[in-house]
């Protein structure tokens, strides 16, 4: 028969390994609390860069909102994100509708090439999305950051949305052609 115990310090054990082992990813966001609120001149005093400060400063954020423009910050990463969702979307959903219910020479070997896109890094293309977007006067615009998303260049979410529209049965598509 198990003692309770045994369960009981296993448990223990292995919360003590989980907070060792997730000490060192919480690390880095400590030191970025403990500098965000640090003066300016302990900041840069290089014999106490890892310590609690003296003195809490919390003026720093107050004078960060005052500096940089956030509500303009936010407005950005809001239309981009509705955009780039936008397109995503509505690109991907036609290609996978594509891949997944239209029969057309060499579809596998089209789709194989598609999917093998998702190899290729970002840095891979960065140099070519910037030489088009030059071409076409658009550096320096919001272009660059949602145009690409209109066209389905998200491999990884065709693939999700061909391999599920690929359950749905036959029938439900042939519904609105009787």
């Amino acid at each position: 028969m198990k003692s309770k115990y045994i369960n009981t310090s296993l448990k223990y054990l292995l919360y003590l390994i989980i907070v060792i082992c997730a000490l060192p990813l919480v690390l880095p966001l400590i030191w970025m609390i403990l500098t965000s609120i640090t003066p300016e001149s302990h900041f840069f005093n290089q014999e106490n860069l890892i310590y609690f400060p003296s003195k809490i400063r919390v003026q720093n954020f107050i004078d960060a909102l005052k500096i940089l423009p956030f509500h303009k910050f936010f407005i950005n990463t809001i239309t981009y994100s509705i955009l780039a969702t936008f397109g995503t979307l509505l690109s991907c959903t036609f290609v996978a509708y594509g891949f997944a219910r239209y029969k057309f020479k060499n579809r596998s070997l089209v789709f194989g090439v598609l999917i093998s896109t998702m190899l290729l890094p970002w840095v891979v293309l960065m140099v070519p999305m910037f030489l088009i977007f030059n071409f076409f006067g658009l550096i320096d615009t919001y272009y660059p950051l949602t145009l690409p998303t209109f066209f389905g260049l998200s491999a990884g979410t065709v693939f999700i949305l061909r391999q599920r529209i690929r359950t749905i049965p036959n029938i439900l598509f042939d519904i609105g052609n009787i």
